[in-house]
């Protein structure tokens, strides 16, 4: 595969990314949240944030076609799923403070030029009627998987049934650490965030 210097906007564009089951769950502990949270807010608009190499490993259609709920993105919509090899847990943060970032906001409220509705749909999970694919997730038998889905990125979802794990708890804790980092700002600094971002 090429090695490509890409926003987040572009790696997100038209892609589904799985976590393989031979990859650990997420592990960044309040450390390198900070540390992420605080490159971020060193960003200005005139330069950019760098976060590290990721590798991703087009998905072969065998596997996709066993992500039950998921294939409609790939046979009608024409998404290219991958997993994820390296950069992970980089890219499970980005994820996390995505979601954070246009949590409470209104679906039509603008950022950098784009309503919150359209922008849950390129980052976070796509829908189709009642279907609605998290375009990052895991493997569907781990457990971090559903939790992910249901409870950091809020897509409703029968198959959560409350398996907690170490991994899952990291993704929570992840959750508040940037929740709580938000609060302390503003609009126009949301908005630079997350352009700082993406």
């Amino acid at each position: 595969m090429p090695t490509e210097l890409l926003s987040l906007a572009k790696i997100f564009n038209g892609r589904l990314f799985r976590i393989p089951d031979y990859q650990r769950g997420f592990a960044w502990g309040e450390r390198q949240l900070a540390d992420f949270w605080s490159d971020l807010l060193r960003v200005g608009l005139d330069r950019t944030h760098y976060c590290g190499q990721l590798t991703l490993e087009q998905a072969p259609q065998e596997s996709w076609q066993q992500w039950t709920g998921d294939t409609w993105l790939m046979e009608d919509a024409g998404y290219d799923p991958h997993f994820v090899v390296d950069g992970q847990q980089r890219l499970t943060t980005a994820v996390i403070l995505l979601h954070c970032l246009l949590e409470g906001l209104p679906e039509d409220h603008l950022l950098a030029g784009e309503s919150v509705k359209d922008l849950r749909q390129r980052y976070l999970a796509k829908s189709k009627g009642l279907l609605a694919t998290c375009l990052f997730g895991y493997a569907r038998d781990n457990p971090s998987h559903e939790f992910f889905c249901t409870q950091i990125l809020e897509v409703p979802s029968n198959e959560y049934h409350g398996v907690r794990t170490v991994y899952t708890a990291n993704l929570a804790a992840a959750r508040d650490f940037f929740r709580k980092c938000i609060a302390k700002v503003d609009c126009e600094p949301r908005e630079r965030l997350f352009k700082a971002l993406t």
